[in-house]
């Protein structure tokens, strides 16, 4: 069960590898204020989408990476699709592989290559054709489709129902066979409860392995998968809200990014004297009586400081980064330099020491420039009255 497992965790690492900069920069981006991405017209590059809701209707050249609440892909698609989202539906078809991470996944298309998934719920429908690999770790697996390659599952309920040209090795608490289940190779079967087989339905040799009575969702395979879906979850939703906030915000964000790194160390030294001050003021304002609201408003803009400096420090990591690729005398910040940012920001968080350290400097920064504008802010509106 190892070979699934491997490639579980490739799949993962590779939807986080697919939005790198070398990649990201010849690519279409699509993530709406209003939170519902609908793409319709015909993308001739890879694409990025993300919102509360992403549907794909139309033709992509590339790669289709997709992110929301839900993300139904209706178009076609030329290269493969990497999704994550809580309901995730490819209905169209894709002529590589898909890739995708979610609550509910429903597999309807043709699939050149391979499909490898991680959800709740995972279908496979009856007009869905797989002509690679199917790999899943899943909570409910239901296999409609037919698989030209091999099958790998570990799951809880898990039931075939259709034609498997390869091998299967499946690990689950149930398996179910039903009446068009066909496994053209061998069957290596882990579970509490050996499975009823019908005769004829595997070709191949039938290996079964009892096992203790557990839920497999929850086994150290899994959790380290879901760990890595709320990481990518993390990235993207971050990616999606700094974009935003430079799109809503372009000049201030640019106002901030310059500024900072124009004392970059003062505003370090700022952020490190917020980041202890304002906590300790509130607590003193707190235990007096007319001090107290004073408290409550310092302690909601720390915490809102807080929250903008999380979003500030990748963004101002990716114009550093930007502005060191492109050799400009500007720090710029577009959409590719906050995905850079976000990117670095994250990847660097995961290195232990360095990287943590990395990481606290350019959020003390991205404090100390907020607090100081925060600062002036009321000094000016000190001044008009």
């Amino acid at each position: 069960m190892k070979q699934y497992n491997f490639k579980i965790i490739v799949a993962i690492l590779m939807i986080v590898a697919s939005a790198l900069p070398g990649a990201a920069l010849a690519a279409e981006f699509r993530a709406e204020k209003s939170g519902a991405t609908n793409i319709s017209e015909a993308v001739n590059d890879d694409l990025y989408a993300a919102g509360s809701s992403v549907a794909l209707n139309a033709t992509v050249s590339g790669d289709a990476v997709v992110a929301g609440s839900t993300a139904t892909v209706s178009g076609t698609v030329g290269k493969s699709v990497w999704a994550a989202a809580g309901t995730v539906s490819v209905i169209g078809n894709v002529a590589e592989s898909v890739r995708a991470i979610g609550g509910s996944i429903f597999i309807n298309g043709t699939v050149g290559h391979d499909v490898v998934v991680l959800g709740g719920q995972v279908n496979i429908a009856s007009t869905a054709v797989i002509s690679g690999d199917l790999v899943v770790i899943g909570g409910t697996v239901v296999i409609d489709g037919p698989v030209r390659g091999n099958v790998y599952i570990r799951g809880g309920n898990v039931t075939i129902n259709s034609a498997l040209a390869g091998s299967a090795k499946i690990a689950a608490r149930t398996l179910t066979f039903g009446s068009q289940a066909a496994i053209g190779g061998a069957l290596v079967y882990s579970g509490p409860v050996a499975a009823a087989i019908p005769d004829g339905a595997v070709r191949g040799a039938i290996t079964y392995n009892k096992t203790a009575a557990k839920d497999y969702r929850s086994g150290s395979d899994s959790f380290a998968a879901f760990a890595a879906l709320g990481f990518f979850f993390k990235i993207v939703s971050l990616f999606v809200l700094a974009y935003i906030l430079t799109t809503v915000f372009k000049r201030r964000s640019h106002d901030l990014v310059q500024n900072s790194f124009t004392r970059f160390g003062w505003d370090i030294l700022h952020g490190f004297s917020a980041l202890v001050i304002i906590p300790f003021a509130a607590v003193v304002l707190l235990v007096t009586f007319i001090g107290a609201p004073l408290a409550v408003l310092a302690v909601a803009v720390y915490a809102i400081l807080l929250v903008l400096a999380g979003l500030l420090a990748p963004i101002m990591v990716g114009a550093w980064a930007w502005k060191l690729i492109k050799k400009t005398h500007d720090y710029e910040v577009n959409v590719y330099s906050v995905l850079i940012g976000v990117l670095a920001y994250y990847i660097a968080a995961l290195i232990p020491f360095v990287g943590w350290i990395f990481c606290f400097v350019f959020m003390l920064a991205a404090l100390g420039v907020l607090a100081r504008s925060v600062l002036t802010a009321v000094e000016e509106a000190q001044k008009r009255r």
